[in-house]
Parts: C-alpha cells; structure tokens; sequence
C-alpha cells in the first residue's frame, strides 16, 4: 500500500513536468508567426484624360473621360458594347493618345458611372427592354449626340475632327449618328450585328456614303461571323471599296481588349482619310481626263441617292 504521505513530493514533481510539457505546445504556436493569405493583385485598367459628365437631351447623365487631342488632329469618341464600362477602351485609348489623337470615351446610360435616370435615380441597363415602341437601348442614340454637343460646345471641338469607334451595340450607335452627320470623317465598327438590342444598323450603312469606314470582328464570334460580310458589303456599296476596310482576326471574342487589335485600329485611322483622300482625287483626275463615266457607276461606287436612316 503506498503512503499518500510519503510519495507527496514525487507527485507535485511530475505533476509539474506534465504541465510544462503541455504548455510547450501552445508557446511554441504562439510565438510562431501567423500563415499569411496569398493576396492576389487584379489591375484595374486606367484610362487617359480626365472625367466630365453631360446631359442627354432626354434627361440622363452621362460619365465620360476627355483627353484632347494635338492640334490637327481627330478626337476619337468610344462607344462601348451592352454591359460594358468604359475602361475596356483603355488600350486603343492609350495608343491613341500615344500618337496625338483626343478621346473622348462614354459610359452609356444605365451602364459604369452614367446610372442616374431622368428622375434622379438610379437605373441599369439590366432592367432596360428593347420593344419596338420602347426601345431603352435605342434612346442609347442621345448618348451619343450628348457626347457630339459636348465636344463641339464645351471643348471646342469641331464635329468634322471627331470620329466615332464602337463595339457591339455601340457600332450600330456610332454609324447611326455618322449617316446623319456626313460631316463626320471616319467611322469604326467592331463586333457589329444586323439588329443587336433591335437597333437596326443596314439602313444606316446605305446612308454612310463616300466616307473610310472599317469593320473588324472576330471569327470565334458566331453571330458576329455570319453577320459581318453582309455589314462589310453594305458598307463597301454605300462607301466605296477605297473607303471600305474589312479586318478579322482569330482571336477571342473579346479581341476588342488586345493590343495588338488596337495597334490595327490606330494604323487605320492614321491611314483611311489620306487614302480616302487620294482615290477621290484619282477618281476626279480619271473623270476629267475621259477614262470613266461618272454617270454609269461601278457595282462598288456609292449609290448616288441612299435613303436616310429611320432613327
């Protein structure tokens, strides 16, 4: 029998070992540093120039970034697709600044920063419906002519140093606004559709007349694919085949992003008016000299009387 007594101290003794090697543990993981969570960095794209904002002739507020241009050069406005924000411009933005151009890019109604409706609240393209007798993305059109206004009244811009580039939806925005603005020089087109949102584009691109005009699209865009010849040959009748440049890639649908497209888009509109400018003054040295009749066009010449588009 053993004496409680007696084996006391023993106990105390290893009762006291047991403790510290239990409390071992525990001082060790506290005095080890915490695991740190990897923290993954997403770039947010930056735009160049500075924020402004204009009215609409229908109440709305739109969000836009100015950068003007170099003297005698164009101020590009970009016109961005269903959803989009304006900062999926910021390459072709970048490269256009980079050569002198001014941009002038938009957040349409409902869309980034222009969220605030006629009545003062806030609305998003989401709850936007595209019926015929109330088009919401149709009324996208004033977004547009807003943009034009601010240019030409607060930035002193002439509407014949602006040129118009959209995607998607913003492409039929930008040729309706050109059709009925002959003095609008160019016009880019990219991923265009027929009737994207029932916003008609065809009769608009008969309106064009003898301007450059480009259509660019990819062809792992289905929709696009199929539609963009019969865009690109409209375009080519109503403009001319000088005037007219077809671009497609086999890049993803969302080539609009990569730079290298931008870089295309760029060398296009450094090059399409002085082209545009050379065959007409071919065409007009051809005339006067005998060799073609100015009266019996080619099947890629213009027609001499297009219809306006029903905006």
């Amino acid at each position: 029998m053993v004496q409680a007594g007696r084996n006391t101290p023993l106990i105390a003794a290893l009762a006291g070992v047991l403790a510290a090697l239990a409390a071992a543990p525990c001082a060790a993981a506290s005095a080890a540093p915490a695991a740190s969570t990897p923290t993954i960095s997403v770039p947010v794209p930056t735009l160049p120039g500075f924020p402004v904002s204009f009215p609409t002739s229908d109440g709305w507020t739109i969000s836009a970034q100015y950068r003007p241009a170099k003297k005698g050069l164009l101020t590009l406005v970009l016109i961005p697709g269903v959803g989009e924000r304006r900062d999926v411009w910021s390459d072709l933005a970048h490269a256009l600044v980079r050569a002198g151009y001014g941009t002038l890019i938009l957040d349409l109604r409902g869309q980034g920063a222009s969220t605030l409706g006629p009545d003062g609240k806030p609305v998003s393209w989401r709850q936007f419906s595209d019926v015929r007798d109330g088009n919401d993305f149709l009324g996208m059109s004033n977004d547009v002519a807003a943009a034009a206004v601010y240019l030409s009244s607060s930035a002193g811009v002439s509407i014949s140093s602006v040129g118009f580039v959209g995607n998607g939806l913003g492409a039929s925005l930008a040729v309706r606004y050109a059709a009925v603005h002959p003095e609008v020089p160019l016009t880019a087109l990219l991923s265009p559709t027929l009737n994207g949102e029932n916003v008609p584009i065809i009769s608009a691109l008969r309106a064009y007349g003898s301007r450059p005009i480009l259509i660019a699209y990819s062809l792992s865009d289905r929709r696009v694919a199929n539609a963009a010849p019969l865009i690109f040959a409209v375009a080519k009748l109503s403009a001319g085949a000088a005037n007219a440049t077809l671009v497609a890639t086999h890049l993803p649908a969302n080539y609009l992003f990569d730079r290298s497209t931008s870089d295309r888009i760029l060398n296009w509109i450094e090059t399409a008016p002085q082209a545009a400018q050379a065959a007409a003054v071919a065409a007009s040295t051809a005339a006067a000299a005998g060799q073609v009749e100015i009266s019996s066009p080619s099947a890629d010449a213009p027609p001499a009387s297009l219809p306006a588009p029903s905006l």
